[in-house]
């Protein structure tokens, strides 16, 4: 893209770091969520919901709480997707308490799909 002069959107970079996300190449999904960032192209929900996902399933916890508090202090909003990410990994992680807080925080906030 770059090579032919046509600049990457917030699009662009979403769908880069998801499939680097999907392929497991975590590290170089990281690598283009900062040079986005570095860019001035802000990350909206579809980006950290893709990263968020990924450190979930790879039990990466410090990660995922850093990503999702990234997330809100940015001024996007986790949807019902970022959710049933965390909660997935959660569950999956046998972490019952932790799932049962961010299932009353989903209700405070009425998340809906």
């Amino acid at each position: 893209m770059i090579n032919r002069s046509v600049v990457p959107d917030i699009v662009s970079y979403s769908s880069l770091i998801y499939g680097l996300c999907n392929m497991g190449l975590w590290n170089r999904a990281l690598a283009l969520f900062e040079i986005m960032n570095e860019k001035g192209i802000n990350p909206d929900v579809v980006t950290f919901t893709s990263l968020i996902s990924a450190a979930c399933k790879s039990g990466k916890w410090e990660e995922t709480v850093r990503l999702f508090r990234n997330l809100i202090d940015c001024g996007a909003l986790p949807n019902i997707v970022t959710f049933n990410s965390v909660l997935d990994a959660l569950c999956k992680d046998g972490k019952t308490a932790e799932t049962l807080k961010l299932v009353e925080k989903m209700l405070l906030k009425r998340c809906k799909a």
